[in-house]
């Protein structure tokens, strides 16, 4: 009768523990080696190194406890890689939070209608148009008094108060959530007053494509179909405080919809840029390129008339 080889003693569970908890670890450490290094600490601040902290403490205790209970294994290179198993779909979760958009697409060309249903091969020239679109806004002075009322709400910031939050920070260790934030800019303005003017006029343009009330059919069908465009924020960035110059910004929580947003106002302005960040590179971005877009000024008014010719005399945005 053959004698049965000895078998392993089961390996300690202090021991299970560490190995498992050593193995789940180990998809923060590819990360840490592979472009996701910048998405955790490429700004780190300590509520990023908190968060990446706690994600680290988190996935331990899961991988040594899943290992824990395998009181079974014999080797430690099947604790490490049972520890690696552990966790993995609370990694890949956290994977998926950070998603890119790509910043390039262009939106669909809107089909072409006919300016004219009685009269369509009337040649009309653009400055007929441009009067006449000019005659319409003086004629109706209720988008005077809503620029009024959109100018005041109209905040001024500076480049620390684009700055990440602690949560935001946070966040961005635990998940790896460090998004692209994307805004058009405008030209600077010296006075407050003519800023405030300039993103108003953005703010009415922005308000009446979400009714339907603008000109052009591909703002329309941007508006519609975009989501993300209702989370436009357009605010005015100065130096330091209140002091000029100014700069207004146009903000979008997607860069898709920034892009194709800026391709259409390419159109109306000659001069305006698209930028596109990481959200914890934002506030940088606004300091390093800040004395470029201030020293590109256009006149407030033309800028306001401009814009308003996209805008329909009927439009009535609400408050």
């Amino acid at each position: 009768m053959k004698n049965k080889p000895p078998t392993s003693p089961a390996i300690a569970a202090s021991r299970r523990w560490l190995l498992g908890g050593i193995g789940a670890l180990m998809p923060i450490v590819i990360a840490a080696l592979s472009a996701d290094f910048t998405t955790f600490f490429e700004n780190p601040k300590t509520s990023v190194v908190m968060g990446w902290g706690i994600r680290s403490i988190l996935l331990f205790i899961i991988g040594g406890f899943v290992v824990y209970l395998h009181r079974n294994l014999q080797d430690d290179w099947q604790c490490f890689v049972t520890g690696i198993a552990a966790p993995a779909l609370i990694t890949t979760a956290f994977a998926g939070k950070a998603g890119i958009y790509d910043p390039l697409q262009r939106v669909d060309p809107a089909a072409p209608t006919d300016a004219s249903l009685l009269v369509p091969d009337a040649p009309r020239s653009p400055w007929f148009d441009r009067a006449a679109r000019t005659f319409e806004l003086a004629s109706n002075p209720v988008h005077d008094q809503w620029l009024k009322k959109l100018a005041a709400s109209v905040e001024i910031r500076n480049a620390r108060d684009l700055e990440e939050t602690f949560f935001q920070g946070f966040i961005r260790g635990f998940f790896g959530s460090n998004p692209l934030v994307a805004f058009v800019v405008l030209d600077g303005q010296v006075k407050e007053d003519d800023a405030r003017l300039v993103a108003a006029s953005i703010k009415l343009l922005n308000r009446c494509a979400e009714k339907g009330g603008v000109r052009d059919a591909n703002l329309k069908k941007l508006a519609e179909k975009s989501a993300a465009f209702a989370q436009t924020d357009t605010v005015v960035i100065s130096k330091r405080g209140r002091e000029g110059p100014f700069v207004p910004l146009i903000m979008f929580a997607d860069p898709v919809t920034a892009s194709k947003y800026a391709d259409i106002l390419a159109d109306v302005l000659t001069s305006k840029e698209l930028i596109v960040a990481r959200r914890s590179q934002v506030a940088d971005e606004v300091r390093r390129k800040f004395e470029v877009w201030s020293g590109r000024r256009v006149d407030a008014r033309t800028v306001t008339n401009q814009i308003g010719e996209l805008v329909m005399p009927t439009c009535a945005p609400s408050a």
